[in-house]
């Protein structure tokens, strides 16, 4: 934006990134009502409401910048006549210096007269100019302290607008439209340079303050130029935060589904763990009922042992009796009945044993077949063990992995916030320079008006 012969509309940089804004108002070469200062108008609105700032905020900021180009154009008509000025005053005195010296028959009194009147005339436009020059920095305070509100509103819609993270890839695109801006800022910053630096040449020619000014905006270049590789340096933060953060997403949805895994392994591990408890029950029961089973036929096969002993005693008995001519009749019929009811003893004692044996043989099948439950159920338990196993292993490799992709999103924040504080103090810094030198042209203009 030049300062003499130019229209200026402000240009804003609103810089969105996950959870950081910065406001900077910086001038673009434009003429109020053309396209492009309507368009740096509507951007402007458009990033502030985004921003979260109000229409009277935004309405506010208009107005300063209207005051700002009213004065800018009352000043640049003053100084346009104080050139003129002293156009006329630097003719009039070479006409009264020729006139001088050739010796020649004027009226002196006139032309001293007439360079007198534009000494004055110049005079008078440098006050006008002084008095224009002062109105011009009275609103380009007023409209300093405007942004300098917006900034704090601003600041305030970020720290509410930082806590929803689900609003980080609008920011970035919002960041990347920033960038644009700021780069088609900077560029109307250089204009302004170039513009700057005709002036200094003009007024250079109506004194030695032109010198100060030179420096001024010399030491203007080099602070702006200075902004430059501080924003690089907050994209690339910001851009390295971006894809930490979007690595990290991924990393929870793996470590989730893992985490699943592991919790259906585990599940069906203790289902087949309850298997197996149930089986080694019945096995334990089956293998009580194989023990009394076998008690039971021990105790039959003696049974039958002693019925057979019995039986032979009774036989013997009754043989000798027979055989004896002087046994008594009713002792062998005694005998006789002895042997029957011990043969019918070793009948049923047969009968008891055939009996026991068969009870053995079906608790034992029960046996077998409970042993047979527990060996499947045992390698149902461990296959299940090795699921559970598996999955704990992928569950921590994710969450290895989350940990890792975590500390990379916080180093990234931390160097974005570092990069963001760079750039803050930074433009204060630019913008505490900037007023100091639109007080010094003033200074120089009053001590020329001395001399």
């Amino acid at each position: 934006m030049t300062l003499r012969k130019t229209f200026f509309a402000t240009g804003t940089v609103a810089a969105l990134a996950s959870g950081g804004l910065f406001l900077t108002a910086t001038p673009a070469a434009a003429a109020p009502g053309d396209a492009a200062c309507l368009a740096a108008e509507a951007e402007l609105r458009t990033a502030l409401e985004q921003a979260g700032l109000e229409a009277e905020l935004v309405d506010q900021l208009e107005g300063a910048v209207d005051a700002v180009v009213t004065a800018q154009l009352a000043r640049n008509t003053l100084a346009q006549a104080a050139l003129d000025a002293a156009v006329e005053l630097e003719t009039a005195q070479a006409a009264l210096d020729a006139a001088v010296e050739a010796a020649v028959d004027v009226d002196i009194e006139a032309a001293q007269e007439d360079l007198d009147a534009a000494q004055e005339a110049l005079d008078a436009a440098n006050a006008d100019l002084e008095t224009s020059q002062a109105a011009l920095e009275a609103e380009l305070e007023a409209f300093d302290a405007a942004v300098a509100e917006a900034q704090d509103s601003l600041d305030a819609a970020v720290e509410v607008r930082a806590e929803a993270a689900a609003g980080l890839d609008a920011a970035e695109g919002a960041l990347a439209d920033a960038e644009a801006d700021l780069e088609a800022a900077v560029a109307a910053a250089d204009a302004l340079d170039v513009a700057l630096a005709a002036q200094v040449d003009a007024d250079a020619a109506v004194g030695p303050a032109g010198d100060a000014v030179d420096a001024a905006l010399a030491a203007q270049v080099e602070a702006d130029a200075a902004i430059d590789p501080l924003d690089t340096q907050l994209r690339l933060a910001l851009s390295a935060q971006a894809d930490a953060a979007a690595a990290v997403e991924p990393l929870d949805a793996v470590l989730a589904a893992a985490l699943g895994v592991q919790a259906d392994a585990e599940r069906t591990q203790a289902a087949a763990q309850a298997d197996l408890e149930a089986a080694l029950a019945v096995q334990a029961t089956a293998a009580a009922t194989v023990t009394e089973a076998q008690l039971a036929v021990d105790a039959a096969v003696t049974a039958q042992s002693a019925a057979e002993g019995t039986l032979a005693e009774a036989q013997a008995t009754l043989a000798a009796l027979e055989a004896d001519p002087a046994a008594d009749q009713a002792d062998i019929d005694a005998a006789a009945a002895a042997v029957v009811d011990a043969e019918a003893a070793v009948a049923a004692a047969v009968e008891g044993v055939a009996a026991a044996q068969l009870a053995l043989d079906t608790a034992e099948t029960a046996a077998a077949e409970a042993d047979a439950t527990v060996a499947a159920e045992q390698a149902d338990v461990l296959a299940a063990t090795a699921e559970v196993d598996v999955a704990v292993a992928a569950t921590e490799a994710a969450q290895a992995e989350l940990d890792v992709a975590v500390g990379v999103l916080t180093d990234a924040r931390a160097a974005a916030e570092a990069a963001r504080g760079g750039a803050r103090r930074r433009r204060g810094r630019a913008g505490r320079r900037r007023r100091g030198r639109r007080r010094g042209p003033g200074r120089a203009r009053r001590r020329r008006r001395g001399r």
